[in-house]
């Protein structure tokens, strides 16, 4: 059953209503506020609020809501406060995109392009006349142009003053004011409504991509239950705080970071890491904002809220890589500067020839290098886009270019090449020392540590119930260890070169130490009062797709790897053997990875680091690309790479590596591209099968298909990511 023009502003389906608020046109603030109460609602699936015309189109379930609810909350939607609502967020990544710049450029074609119609039908109606008789003609046509067409003569203007350069657009504005000098000035319309069309249908294309990033910030729901006395209390997104016990059953999406305290449920992690299975959690895991609860029910206690949750952290780096001027603009602004004088001499050469100056303007217009500078940042965007899309995030769009580059590549092993889990595999005792006793000092010094070392002697301390002891003026060692006092005694635990550095004596134990790292494990030493007591063996896992991920690398061109690592050099040297690595090294300091970069930059080599953790941030922010695998613990080492990786998957390396080969082959073959059409459009001219008007129309098509031969990167198949890890 359906009813339509319900108290004249309504159409009804089922479970589908289109309603015309009068006062909801050019109030966008209204519309956002709309948006946001009604999505809230209980039953409500979808929202659209458009100022524009006025219309709100809602999705809802007839069981939990009905129309008269509808408009109430339409109505009350006048008097809501979203500024501090989770939908809010929205309007702070507003700042990505202009306002309104298709609305704007839409407006401009229907004004020039109505005018331009109403000469054609004049045309049609009474016959031609010539254009310098009919003053009416020529004063609305002049006029026309002149307003509409001073933003792009200010544009060009503005963009000589800063660069010293000419550009299109001062070319294409010139162009226009001589059709109204040669009493042309239908044509000079025609020329500003075709540059408006064409940078209408690049914003909106533009835009829509902009709009995948937005969507992310629209949740249906503005509220979960908290759990206050065993009772379920319902309160917004806003008004969790960190220690609160918060409920979520099936289809809810997590507005925080937490660790599930009971029940266990599937949660899709595609939004943080591209990975469309869903992730089984149970008690004692974490779950992160941006994820949704596909199945089942988790009580959880919240860790972060707001701006501190590894979903805004991922959106404020895409709108940072967003905002971020893009490098290789500037390859295309020297593009223009040497096109330009060949276009221009062309133009004059054809014109000598002819002596038509119709014709000096047809070659002008499509002999123009305008058509690949939108194709140039739409194909870094694009290819930003689908980089995210699975779970790689890219900070600085620069990064593509330089990544296309690379011919040597750098690994740091733990949590990289390995999970970076390691575990405690074997502890050595000397003299009359105990386990528990060597472990308890350990795991007591590194108490306070995230390392993922020191994690292994934590976990392990626990796992055995083992007590840990108060450590007093800790000094943390990076790249060495950890010195601390037990008790009023000085221990230390760490490497052997910290314990040389501190004047302990380390032979006695060369053995002892060999015994441990033929078995793949790396030693800790742990000493008490200036005695060795015992050395701790742990043992990091290979991930299982590393082999792999370095074969492919080598697959797409010559590329040297190279691993270098903190850890013991004999396990390190064995690692780099077994992976066929063109250079490897250990027991290296933060500040010597970053000189052995420093170096290779130096003799020319384009750099590649991969690394996880906050011994690797020099060098992450040394090398030309720093990618860092990111595991949602690591934000300091994500916070000096250039390219983020979330999905924890090392396939994402030559995945990223062959997307930007394919981007950079894009944004080359289009000025190639470019070139052609501007070669076929001057033989067009010259030959007299297209005039003034038709080279206008050419340049813009010319310019539609550049552009859309840009955003191929946003389809561009990751074809390694498809591979199962093993």
């Amino acid at each position: 059953m359906y009813y339509a023009n319900v108290a004249n502003n309504k159409f009804v389906l089922p479970g589908r209503v289109r309603i015309f608020i009068e006062g909801l046109k050019g109030n966008s603030a209204y519309a956002e506020k709309i948006t946001c109460h009604l999505s809230e609602e209980k039953g409500v699936y979808k929202v659209t609020a458009n100022h524009y015309t006025g219309n709100i189109l809602i999705f809802f379930d007839e069981k939990e809501t009905n129309i008269l609810t509808l408009e109430d909350l339409i109505y009350n939607a006048r008097h809501v406060n979203i500024s501090n609502h989770a939908y809010a967020l929205i309007e702070s990544y507003q700042e990505i995109q202009p306002k309104d710049q298709v609305r704007t450029g839409i407006n401009k074609v229907v004004l020039c392009g109505s005018i331009l119609t109403g000469i054609m039908i004049k045309q049609i109606l009474f016959g031609r006349t010539v254009l310098a008789q009919d003053e009416v003609i020529f004063t609305i046509a002049t006029v026309t142009t002149l307003v509409t067409g001073f933003p792009i003569f200010k544009k060009g203007i503005d963009r000589i003053q800063i660069n010293g350069r000419w550009n299109c657009n001062l070319l294409l504005s010139i162009l226009s004011l001589t059709c109204i000098v040669l009493r042309e000035s239908t044509l000079g319309l025609f020329i500003i409504t075709m540059i408006y069309l064409s940078e209408t249908v690049v914003a909106y294309l533009d835009e829509q991509s902009k709009k995948m990033i937005q969507d992310l910030l629209r949740h249906r729901r503005g509220f979960v239950y908290k759990i206050e006395d065993g009772q379920k209390v319902q309160i917004s997104y806003e008004d969790i705080k960190k220690g609160d016990r918060v409920l979520f059953q099936s289809g809810e999406f997590i507005p925080i970071d937490g660790e599930v305290m009971k029940g266990n449920g599937a949660v899709n992690y595609a939004i943080l890491t591209g990975e469309s299975s869903p992730h089984y959690v149970h008690t004692g895991e974490p779950v992160y904002s941006g994820t949704t609860l596909e199945d089942g029910e988790i009580e959880v206690r919240v860790l972060a809220t707001g701006d501190t949750t590894e979903y805004r952290k991922i959106l404020k780096m895409i709108e940072a890589s967003w905002k971020e001027k893009l490098n290789f603009e500037d390859t295309v602004d020297q593009y223009y500067h040497k096109m330009m004088p060949y276009t221009v001499l062309a133009s004059l050469a054809g014109f000598a020839f002819t002596r038509d100056p119709m014709m000096l303007l047809s070659l002008l217009l499509v002999a123009c290098p305008k058509p690949a500078y939108a194709a140039t940042p739409m194909a870094l965007k694009a290819a930003i886009m689908n980089a995210y899309a699975h779970g790689i995030y890219i900070k600085r769009p620069k990064s593509i270019e330089s990544m296309n580059k690379v011919d040597k590549i750098i690994f740091d092993k733990t949590g990289t090449l390995t999970y970076g889990k390691p575990q405690v595999r074997d502890i050595i005792k000397i003299g009359e020392n105990t386990e528990e006793k060597i472990l308890s000092i350990a795991a007591s010094c590194e108490g306070q540590n995230q390392h993922p070392v020191a994690k292994a002697l934590q976990k392990e301390a626990e796992h055995r119930g083992i007590h840990l002891q108060n450590v007093d003026s800790l000094d943390y060692q990076i790249g060495k260890g950890i010195i601390g006092k037990v008790d009023g005694k000085e221990v230390l635990v760490g490497n052997k070169e910290m314990l040389i550095a501190h004047n302990v004596r380390v032979s006695d134990f060369k053995s002892k130490e060999k015994k441990l790292k033929q078995s793949g494990q790396s030693p800790i030493y742990v000493v008490y009062d200036k005695a060795v007591i015992g050395l701790i063996g742990v043992q990091d896992e290979l991930r299982g797709e590393s082999f792999l991920t370095l074969e492919e690398i080598r697959g797409t061109g010559p590329i040297d790897i190279e691993i270098l690592s903190g850890d013991e050099n004999e396990i390190v040297n064995q690692m780099g053997r077994a992976m066929g690595a063109d250079f490897y090294r250990g027991s290296m300091l933060p500040q010597e990875k970053n000189e052995r970069i420093k170096g290779l930059r130096n003799s020319g080599k384009v750099v590649a680091m991969v690394g996880d953790g906050i011994n690797d941030c020099p060098a992450l922010s040394r090398a030309d690309v720093g990618i860092a695998i990111s595991n949602g613990d690591n934000h300091d080492a994500a916070a000096g790479a250039d390219m983020v990786v979330v999905n924890e998957n090392m396939y994402s390396i030559p995945s990223i590596m062959d997307l930007s080969k394919h981007t950079m082959n894009n944004i080359y073959q289009n000025h190639t591209l470019s070139m052609g059409l501007n070669f076929v459009g001057i033989v067009l001219v010259l030959s007299n099968r297209i005039g003034p008007f038709g080279a206008s129309l050419y340049k813009d098509i010319h310019s539609l298909i550049i552009m859309l031969n840009g955003m191929r990167p946003l389809r561009y198949e990751m074809k390694y990511l498809d591979r199962q890890v093993k």
